[in-house]
């Protein structure tokens, strides 16, 4: 979509950064980026669009049972996934501890593939070598998270409103809307 609008708006600086939505939003704070495309609790906050995302428990169900604590393949600390998988695997009162954590998907995707860990991951991250969890495994299903296009502006200048036009256009054209 970037490079989409980057070749049909070339009169337009188009600089990109990718990063955890913790620090997106810090950066937006900061006056230092106009937009963000963040994942967050639904409802967190004002936002221009959202897309709902559905998490699934993924890996060996053999791996949460037993005295020891439930390995988890995880991503950093203030990773919406990170924070959730904690808690749900706290709320059903089993024991946890991090088996693996990376700072992107495909590290959390092989651990689990491999058998190293347990994860939560959006259903669109699911791999064919992953395993879905179920209740019937123990693991109860999440709530789904969100996608949020957001900003702090008051009113965009018109080539960041072109540019969420043009986002909103080709995701509704695409049918993610």
């Amino acid at each position: 979509l970037l490079s989409g609008f980057a070749r049909a708006s070339p009169r337009t600086r188009l600089d990109t950064i990718s990063g955890w939505s913790f620090e997106l939003r810090r950066l937006l704070q900061a006056g230092e980026i106009d937009l963000a495309l963040v994942k967050r609790e639904p409802g967190n906050g004002a936002c221009i669009a959202k897309w709902e995302e559905r998490l699934v428990w993924i890996g060996d169900p053999l791996l949460a049972v037993g005295n020891d604590p439930v390995p988890l393949a995880v991503f950093p600390s203030g990773c919406i996934y990170r924070e959730r998988v904690i808690r749900a695997v706290e709320r059903s009162g089993k024991a946890w501890r991090i088996a693996y954590s990376s700072q992107g998907l495909m590290g959390v995707q092989a651990a689990v593939a491999s058998g190293l860990g347990i994860s939560l991951l959006p259903n669109d991250a699911v791999l064919p070598e992953h395993r879905l969890l179920h209740e019937t495994d123990g693991f109860m299903p999440e709530p789904a998270s969100e996608l949020a296009l957001i900003t702090i502006a008051k009113k965009l200048d018109p080539a960041v409103q072109d540019l969420v036009d043009y986002l909103l256009a080709s995701l509704k054209a695409m049918k993610f809307t």
